[in-house]
């Protein structure tokens, strides 16, 4: 390589045996089957409808048909932090210099050609030279990430939406995985700690990752465990609480967690401050939020994402 090698601490790539099986090209970097990509929603910011940016997810489209969609739109998002990183990626890697109605078609085709096994390697490893990846993975679908782990890869757990922010169906689900009955909140502890044991067991998992700020504010709250045992009683009658409701019983199982974290030398990846996509409220991910739930764990590391912008003054 002719870069020294670094470690990337915080990635959402799919395996190369997903993308492998995915039709490739530059409306791909805007919108993929999972989701819309961070450069997508700038396309949203500078004027595209939403149903236009899922489009070009819409592979049954003619390739002209999508970059019609594009093209209004990508002279006001082009300089963006995001669609810079694409006009990056399309001149070192394709060899186009500029992205336009003039370029698009050439580079729709080379990034079809290049879509190969050894891709991944050639890219992260060799021109980029990334020796190590912190994955923390999102696409749910790629089941080829649980079979076999990439080379140089290691993982981030994530309990958002299983031990934090969660429902009947859920406890439910974890008690079928285990073969154990929740009854109450310490069953629910036991199959935390169930949880903990199997990153350990598994021997890739380096920490945990937290991205809640996306859908609620970053302060958790000391709630006395007698609180929580009725909100999760409560939980557990209903089958689901809306958020005010539930916020106690999150606040004292990430509190839980962190606590648990601590013990076992795992650092807690907490996302803070920007956001990817339209319409998210910035202010649930200020970082002093985190303030009172770093200081009643002082043996847990916190790893706070992205400098937290717009609140680097803060930190």
């Amino acid at each position: 390589s002719l870069h020294d090698a670094l470690p990337i601490s915080h990635e959402h790539l799919v395996s190369e045996s997903l993308w492998l099986r995915q039709k490739v090209d530059f409306f791909y970097w805007f919108q993929q089957p999972w989701f819309p990509q961070y450069a997508g929603a700038d396309l949203v910011a500078a004027g595209m409808t939403e149903s236009d940016l899922s489009a070009l997810g819409d592979t049954s489209l003619s390739d002209e048909k999508r970059w019609a969609l594009v093209e209004p739109w990508w002279p006001f998002a082009r300089k963006t932090a995001f669609c810079r990183a694409l006009s990056l990626a399309a001149r070192d890697l394709y060899g186009i210099g500029q992205i336009d109605s003039a370029s698009w078609r050439e580079l729709n085709e080379r990034m079809r050609q290049a879509q190969k096994p050894g891709f991944y390697d050639n890219v992260l490893r060799e021109r980029s030279g990334i020796d190590l990846m912190i994955l923390d993975r999102i696409v749910l679908i790629d089941e080829d990430v649980e079979r076999e782990l990439p080379p140089r890869t290691v993982r981030v757990r994530r309990f958002d939406s299983t031990f934090i922010a969660f429902d009947r169906a859920t406890v439910q689900k974890f008690s079928e995985k285990y073969g154990r009955p929740v009854r109450g909140l310490d069953d629910w502890l036991a199959l935390l700690d169930l949880e903990f044991q199997e990153i350990l067991d598994k021997g890739f998992y380096v920490g945990l990752k937290n991205s809640q700020a996306y859908d609620r504010p970053l302060s958790f709250d000391e709630v006395p465990k007698e609180r929580a045992e009725r909100v999760f009683g409560t939980l557990m009658n209903k089958g689901a609480l809306d958020f005010d409701e539930r916020k106690p019983l999150e606040d004292f199982m990430m509190h839980a967690i962190a606590e648990r974290a601590g013990k076992l030398g795992l650092p807690i990846q907490f996302h803070t401050g920007i956001q990817a996509g339209p319409g998210n409220d910035l202010g649930r991910s200020n970082p002093m939020l985190l303030l009172p739930l770093i200081q009643k764990h002082p043996d847990t590391r916190f790893v706070l994402f992205h400098g937290s912008f717009p609140y680097m003054a803060e930190l």
